[in-house]
């Protein structure tokens, strides 16, 4: 029995050297699959955004919508984009595919963002959006929901006061 504890104890420490431990985490992701790395290693979310919504300083679209997304690793599948009241009850929503890797940060006018789909109300309320995608291993994910700040119309966003 001693002499198997010391074998057992010698055959580890030789796996745990530097080699070997890159050896055996190889042949782990290789028995486990590659989405082995998106399921237990990966840094979660692979994608998160930020959204803002104000008055243009300017003529033109009756509101803005800052869209910053990040895609920690590159993903694509499908964003859904929806208006939201105060209680958080869905007015309207629009959904679009795409893919994404990086930082991205875009100006859209509100009916430009959701694709002409919605009505902006009257009421106050936010912006919201929601990821499901896949990575390139093939792992799907879900990430979200991500929110602007309660959109008040009849006080507006102006950041110029």
């Amino acid at each position: 029995m001693r002499d198997d504890l010391i074998h057992l104890r010698a055959t580890l420490q030789r796996w745990t050297a530097r080699d070997s431990f890159w050896l055996l985490l190889a042949l782990a992701v290789a028995f486990w699959g590659p989405g082995v790395w998106d399921r237990h290693i990966r840094e979660r979310p692979w994608i998160s955004a930020a959204l803002g919504i104000e008055r243009p300083a300017y003529e033109g679209p009756a509101l803005l919508i800052h869209d910053i997304v990040e895609a920690h690793s590159p993903v694509s599948g499908e964003r859904l984009i929806w208006i939201e009241d105060r209680e958080g009850a869905r007015l309207c929503g629009s959904h679009r595919e795409d893919g994404w890797e990086g930082r991205a940060v875009r100006t859209w006018s509100a009916e430009a963002f959701f694709d002409h789909a919605c009505r902006i109300p009257k009421a106050p309320w936010r912006a919201c959006t929601r990821f499901v995608v896949l990575t390139e291993w093939g792992s799907r994910g879900s990430f979200g929901p991500y929110c602007s700040e309660l959109f008040d119309p009849s006080t507006g966003a102006d950041h110029r006061r």
